[in-house]
């Protein structure tokens, strides 16, 4: 998956997420203290939003930061060189709070692949 398709995936499962949350953009602007401008264009994969942004928008919406990550129908999985082209953008963006946050959730991520994986 490329970074394009990566950031279009990204915010699709917000707009998901949104909707059924019954939030209006606005609305899910304001909970996660950012434009509606940009919360347009991380729906629309157009920009990517920080690691403190994504934390901000799962707050907003009531999920953990993962579900935000969860497969949307109809994509692939992601490639590791995408993958660690996305989170290398995420690390020079976040700052010390976002990279605990981005560490936390390595962790938790690798605590579900590690359950999945032996039950």
């Amino acid at each position: 998956m490329k970074r394009q398709e990566l950031l279009a995936h990204i915010g699709k499962r917000i707009r998901e997420l949104r909707i059924s949350a019954q939030f209006t953009q606005a609305q899910l602007a304001e909970r996660a203290g950012i434009s509606n401008e940009f919360l347009s264009k991380i729906e629309c994969g157009r920009t990517a939003p920080s690691v403190v942004t994504i934390q901000r928008m799962a707050e907003a919406l009531g999920v953990s930061v993962d579900e935000l990550f969860r497969d949307v129908q109809g994509t692939d999985a992601v490639d590791s060189a995408s993958a660690r082209y996305v989170l290398a953008e995420f690390l020079q963006e976040a700052g010390p709070e976002g990279r605990e946050l981005l560490m936390r959730l390595a962790q938790l991520v690798r605590r579900l692949v590690d359950a999945k994986r032996s039950g």
